[in-house]
């Protein structure tokens, strides 16, 4: 992996991925994000993208527009949907209620 300053960096003889190391930081979104809004991830490394969902939810994520989940949720409590979304992606949550939305982000 080769980082935007064009190095690649290690620790203990791994690779290690841009972004997702001790300088990112859990940014809780879910008072600003909509549902059928596209957002695009300007951050310059990719970024983890966590969403609590309610019961009884069809519920699809888009990432630079291909579906890339569309579960259904019952009864049984609120579940989470998780994905990496890579830098310059864009990302979209159709559907359903949103309980949470975390990004894990420099």
């Amino acid at each position: 992996m080769i980082w935007p300053d064009l190095s690649t960096q290690t620790a203990g003889g791994y690779i290690l991925v841009p972004g997702m190391i001790t300088s990112s930081k859990w940014v809780n979104f879910t008072s600003s994000r909509v549902n059928g809004t596209t957002y695009t991830n300007s951050t310059g490394y990719p970024l983890a993208l966590i969403i609590t969902i309610g019961n009884n939810n069809y519920n699809s994520l888009y990432i630079d527009n291909s579906l890339v989940m569309h579960p259904y949720h019952g009864n049984n409590g609120n579940f989470m949907v998780n994905a990496i979304i890579p830098n310059g992606s864009t990302y979209r949550k159709e559907n359903g209620g949103i309980v949470t939305w975390y990004e894990l982000r420099n």
